[in-house]
């Protein structure tokens, strides 16, 4: 299964390369989660790449990496590939945007072994602006369907 998902996400990233998308805008930053089902804290990285022109709206694809510190001896890992639509909020320096994507989620623990499954995500949040700055603090929370569901809360900073 790991290796069919591998696959999976190494063709389609091919297929989009070969499209001649590019992003206008790559951002970057640090970021926190707490999944609920789980009741677990995390950090990670993300990566935001801007696809307005490309597609002519205003879409944003979204990739992170997320470590998960468990109890018990169990740990977990996820890889996130989403697309968001980011909504025009006139005369505001907050920005809502929602969509979906893919989550591949990994677990492992002390003598148990580890496993990987793949799943949906749905989900949006708020991008504030800062007067003055080109940092981006956002939340976001996503809705995570895969073997089991989970609400993932997240916040961070792009620069």
């Amino acid at each position: 299964m790991r290796k069919q998902m591998a696959a999976a996400v190494l063709v389609g990233g091919l297929g989009l390369a070969g499209t001649g998308l590019t992003a206008q805008v790559a951002r970057f930053g640090p970021q926190i989660d707490f999944g609920t089902n789980s009741l677990n804290l995390g950090i990670g990285g993300r990566i935001d790449l801007g696809l307005a022109k490309s597609f002519g709206a205003p879409l944003t694809g979204v990739g992170s990496f997320d470590y998960f510190f468990g109890t018990s001896g169990v740990h977990f890992w996820e890889i996130n590939a989403n697309l968001f639509y980011n909504f025009t909020v006139p005369k505001s320096n907050i920005t809502p945007y929602a969509g979906g994507g893919l989550d591949i989620l990994g677990a492992s623990c002390t003598g148990c072994g580890s496993s990987t499954s793949g799943g949906l995500n749905l989900g949006g949040g708020l991008k504030f602006k800062l007067p003055h700055s080109k940092m981006t603090p956002y939340v976001e929370a996503l809705l995570q369907l895969h073997s089991g569901s989970d609400l993932l809360l997240t916040g961070g900073i792009l620069f």
